[in-house]
């Protein structure tokens, strides 16, 4: 394997490890997709056709210290081919001090 091929693998090992898979309930339909950007207001899903702007989403995904985390959210935006950013509405405070301390760690 070449010097690139070896970093290209070491950067996806590395990404994978702070990767967060959820699943998303939307109209309907259950989908595994992968989140960025959490924090304790929302998160971005990755999503080739993405949940359409004022959609409601259910979501249930676990942080890497495998707290579960199960909420709605409203879609605020949403990119075609991209994905859609969601604002939680009714996380508890416990799961926000849990979003909160994963992100500062």
């Amino acid at each position: 394997m070449s010097a690139i091929g070896v970093r290209q693998k070491i950067e996806r090992d590395v990404n994978s490890k702070n990767e967060i898979r959820a699943n998303c309930f939307v109209d309907g339909l259950n989908r595994e997709c992968r989140v960025h950007h959490l924090n304790e207001n929302g998160l971005f899903v990755e999503s080739f056709i993405p949940a359409l702007t004022g959609a409601q989403v259910d979501i249930k995904f676990n942080l890497p210290n495998g707290y579960h985390i199960s909420t709605q959210a409203i879609v605020t935006h949403h990119q075609f081919k991209e994905g859609y950013k969601i604002n939680f509405i009714n996380l508890s405070e416990k799961d926000g001090e849990q979003i909160n301390n994963w992100a500062r760690a």
